[in-house]
């Protein structure tokens, strides 16, 4: 008697396990796809912070293992890519989505995803507040209502890149130049894979595209 009880425990716990298994899967399915397009959306939302000068965008592209827009100006004309690329940083793989011209410029960077250390690495998202407490007392007493602005703040790691050209591109723990970007305190691994994986994405691009 107690081996068939114990028979018919087992059985009803193998059922438990493979209820829980497919209820599991079926969430795992669910969340997938739509972690799947909100990423796609992302995407979609970092192509006129990366390039723009651009005016529409095509249709996603592929070469080789990179995935890439190309961005029209006014007069229909080419003007530039913007390139999913990613590299490992510190502790995580680094995506990122950065737009060029022609001739490799920079013409804009965003991060999209990373797992770099708080604090730390992750600053490579960081926006810095332009409010000063001044302003913020003022803002208490100014009876006027500004218009809401829709501008998009870009972080200011992102933003030492523009206008340098990716075969040039470095990076100094001192000073920001022409041709280097000022590593993060505490961050320069993740820094210079920021840099080195531009820097691979571009050449790459660049050299397929061409042919």
């Amino acid at each position: 008697m107690k081996f068939l009880n114990f028979i018919k425990l087992g059985f009803l716990l193998s059922i438990i396990c493979v209820i829980s298994g497919l209820a599991l899967s079926v969430t795992y399915s669910i969340t997938k796809e739509k972690i799947k397009v909100q990423k796609q959306r992302e995407a979609l939302d970092s192509l006129p912070l990366v390039i723009p000068q651009a005016q529409k965008f095509s249709a996603s592209k592929q070469i080789n293992s990179i995935s890439y827009y190309e961005a029209y100006g006014k007069n229909n004309n080419l003007i530039g890519y913007a390139l999913n690329g990613e590299h490992q940083g510190y502790q995580s793989i680094i995506k990122f989505m950065v737009g060029i011209d022609p001739k490799g410029k920079i013409l804009g960077l965003r991060i999209l995803e990373h797992g770099e250390t708080p604090g730390l690495g992750a600053r490579i998202t960081e926006i810095k507040s332009e409010q000063t407490i001044g302003s913020f007392i003022s803002g208490l007493f100014d009876n006027d209502i500004k218009p809401e602005t829709k501008s998009t703040p870009e972080p200011w790691f992102c933003a030492m890149f523009r206008g340098k050209f990716y075969n040039t591109l470095t990076v100094s723990k001192t000073k920001q130049t022409d041709t280097a970007v000022m590593a993060i305190t505490g961050a320069t691994i993740t820094s210079e894979a920021v840099v080195e994986g531009i820097k691979k994405t571009v050449t790459e691009f660049l050299r397929e595209i061409n042919k």
